[in-house]
C-alpha cells in the first residue's frame, strides 16, 4: 500500500511565457544516501526561459521532495518552478522537475531526494485574478504533519512567486510549521493565473522543523541555510523574503562533512533588488524515520 507526501512546485514570472533553451539536460547522478533517502542531481545548461532539469528517483523509489538552483550572482537568473513529475495513478511520483529562467543563458540543476515509501501529493488549486498586486494563499494538510512542498503554476501566465514556506496555521496545539503551506505572488499578466500548490503529509514520520534568518543588504545575493539537527535528513523547505523574492536556488544543502551528501539542511538563495536591507528567512523540513 502506497503512502504520499506534500509537495509544492515553484513557478514564477509572467513575463516569462513562451519556453526557450539553447542546451539539453545533461546525465542524472546519484549524491549519496542519509536515513534511507537518495539525493540525486541533473544539469540543465544554458537555459533562457522556462527550462530545467526532471531527475527521475531508481526503480521501486519514489520522489519524496526536491528543489532547484539557477547560476547567476546579478539578480537575472531566477527559479520559477519546483514540481513532482511522473505521477502515478495514486498520485506519488516517480520523478522532480524544476524550472528556471535567465536573460544571459544560465546553468539550471534540479535535485530529487527519492524514498522506497511513496507518498501522494495532493493538489490545492488557487487563483489569482489578472491585477496588479501582492495576494497570499494557503493550503493545508488534511491529515498528518507535512513532510514535503512547493509550488506549481505553469498555465502560461505563471504568477511571480514571492513566498513559498511551510506554516503554522493554528489547526493543531503546536506552533511548528507542520499544518500546510503558503504561497506570496504577484500575477504581473492581464489574464487569471491558477497556481496549484502540492502538498504531502504523514500520520507516522518523525519530523522537525528548523528555520533561520539572515539580513540581506540592498543590491545583494545571499543565502539563508537551515540546518537540520544531528541524525536527520531534509525532505523540503521553502523561504520568505518579505515580499521581494524571488529564489535563484531552493534546494538541499551540504555542510561539506564526510559524507557529501546534502542532507544536512535546505538553502533558500535570493537577491535584494529592493532600496532596503530585507530579511531572508528559510525553513527546513527535517526528517529522522518515515
Amino acid at each position: 500500500m502506497r503512502r504520499a507526501l506534500l509537495f509544492t512546485v515553484l513557478v514564477a514570472w509572467g513575463s516569462f511565457a513562451m519556453p526557450a533553451h539553447a542546451g539539453s539536460q545533461g546525465p542524472t547522478k546519484s549524491l549519496g544516501k542519509a536515513k534511507g533517502l537518495e539525493y540525486r542531481t541533473a544539469m540543465f545548461p544554458s537555459v533562457a526561459s522556462q527550462a530545467g532539469a526532471t531527475v527521475t528517483c531508481k526503480d521501486e523509489t519514489f520522489a519524496l521532495g526536491g528543489g532547484g538552483f539557477i547560476d547567476g550572482a546579478d539578480g537575472l537568473s531566477e527559479l520559477i518552478g519546483s514540481s513532482p513529475a511522473d505521477l502515478n495513478p495514486d498520485d506519488s511520483a516517480n520523478a522532480w522537475q524544476a524550472l528556471g529562467t535567465s536573460t544571459t543563458g544560465r546553468d539550471e540543476q534540479t535535485y530529487a531526494i527519492c524514498a522506497k515509501e511513496a507518498l501522494p501529493f495532493e493538489p490545492g488549486f488557487t487563483s489569482f485574478p489578472g491585477s496588479p498586486g501582492i495576494q497570499t494563499r494557503e493550503v493545508g494538510c488534511p491529515s498528518g504533519r507535512l513532510v514535503s512542498g512547493g509550488i506549481f503554476n505553469d498555465d502560461g501566465n505563471p504568477v511571480r512567486v514571492l513566498e513559498s514556506t511551510p506554516i503554522d496555521n493554528g489547526s493543531d496545539p503546536d506552533s511548528a510549521p507542520d499544518d500546510g503551506w503558503r504561497l506570496v505572488g504577484e500575477n504581473t499578466g492581464g489574464s487569471v493565473s491558477t497556481p496549484i500548490i502540492f502538498i504531502a503529509c504523514s500520520e507516522t514520520a518523525q519530523l522537525t522543523y528548523v528555520s533561520k534568518d539572515k539580513n540581506m543588504p540592498q543590491g545583494a545575493l545571499g543565502k539563508s541555510i537551515a540546518k537540520c539537527p544531528n541524525r536527520y535528513a531534509v525532505t523540503g523547505g521553502g523561504f520568505e523574503a518579505q515580499g521581494v523574492g524571488p529564489a535563484s536556488g531552493l534546494s538541499p544543502w551540504d555542510s561539506k562533512d564526510r559524507k557529501k551528501v546534502p542532507e544536512d539542511g535546505w538553502q533558500a538563495r535570493v537577491y535584494n533588488a529592493s532600496i532596503d536591507t530585507i530579511e531572508v528567512t528559510s525553513t527546513a523540513i527535517c526528517l529522522k524515520n518515515l
